[in-house]
C-alpha cells in the first residue's frame, strides 16, 4: 500500500502541481486537479486507482513508461468523441507490450459523450508463436478515471 509521502512524491511526477485531495480511502484517491490531457477544458477531476504496480507482470518503471503513454491516448479519445464509447491501443515499452484500454463508461449510463466516468486501463499482452499477441482480459491495472460529475455531491 502507498503511504502518504510516497503519494505525494508520485504526485510530483503528474503533469501539474496544482491539485487537492476530494475524498481519499485505504485503495483509492480523488483528485482534484487541472490535467494537461484535457486540453480544452480548464479543470477536470481525476481519480488515480493504480499509482504503483503490485502486479508480478508490470514493474512500477514500466508503469511510469505506460502511464505516460496512455495519457496521450486518452487526451485523444476523450477529446475526439468520434472514437465512441471504447478504444483499444497497443504500446511498446521497453520489449514488452500491453494494450492501453479508454472507455467510457457513462454513454451505458445515459450520460452524454464524455460526461460520465471515463476510464483508462493498461492490460497485460501475451504472445503466441509467431509473435501474434493478444489480450486475455484477466490481467490489467486501471490507471485513471475522470468523471466530470466527481465530488459535485
Amino acid at each position: 500500500m502507498m503511504n502518504l509521502d510516497e503519494f505525494y512524491k508520485w504526485m510530483e511526477t503528474c503533469p501539474v502541481k496544482d491539485w487537492s485531495v476530494i475524498d481519499a480511502d485505504t485503495s483509492s484517491v480523488q483528485v482534484n486537479f487541472p490535467i494537461k490531457m484535457l486540453k480544452d477544458m480548464d479543470q477536470s477531476k481525476l481519480r488515480v486507482i493504480n499509482a504503483y504496480s503490485t502486479e508480478s507482470w508490470i514493474s512500477d518503471a514500466e508503469l511510469k513508461e505506460a502511464n505516460a503513454k496512455a495519457l496521450e491516448i486518452f487526451d485523444e479519445f476523450y477529446i475526439n468523441t468520434g472514437h465512441g464509447e471504447e478504444t483499444w491501443t497497443e504500446i511498446q515499452v521497453g520489449d514488452k507490450f500491453f494494450d492501453i484500454n479508454c472507455w467510457d463508461e457513462g454513454i451505458g449510463l445515459g450520460d452524454e459523450d464524455r460526461a460520465g466516468p471515463v476510464h483508462c486501463s493498461v492490460y497485460k499482452l501475451l504472445e503466441k508463436d509467431g509473435g501474434y499477441r493478444y489480450c486475455e482480459g484477466d490481467h490489467y491495472l486501471r490507471l485513471f478515471t475522470v468523471d466530470a460529475s466527481m465530488g459535485d455531491e
